[in-house]
């Protein structure tokens, strides 16, 4: 685990990431716990979020992105501070309603937005 921090000059990404401000939240541990986190920039492999807490987060969580209800399998590859970086190994389909897991996190998602969960 590296701990060099989202500023590193030895940042060698090859997609550029995209700055934001999103609601999103964290899952882990087979979505038994979430936890609120806003994403600071996100690209199509990975995303920089900030989390109140991270001194429990697991080494591999779900990111789900609530505005556009899209989530993600990702590794902590780096922590500093209260900053997480992520990188994604796939992402879910929360519209997907055939694999109970989905549902899950669609759940959760749209418990957190305030909608139905469908």
């Amino acid at each position: 685990m590296s701990i060099d921090g989202p500023n590193d000059p030895s940042d060698q990404r090859s997609v550029h990431r995209k700055r934001t401000f999103l609601s999103g939240k964290l899952s882990y541990c087979d979505e038994a716990f979430s936890c609120d986190c806003v994403i600071r920039d996100i690209s199509e492999r990975g995303a920089r979020v900030s989390v109140t807490n991270p001194q429990f987060i697991p080494e591999r969580v779900v990111l789900i992105e609530l505005k556009g209800l899209l989530a993600y399998d990702a590794i902590i590859r780096w922590r500093q501070g209260k900053m997480l970086g992520l990188f994604f190994e796939r992402e879910i389909a929360l519209d997907d309603p055939s694999l109970a897991r989905n549902r899950a996190l669609r759940r959760l998602a749209m418990a957190t937005k305030g909608g139905p969960s469908g």
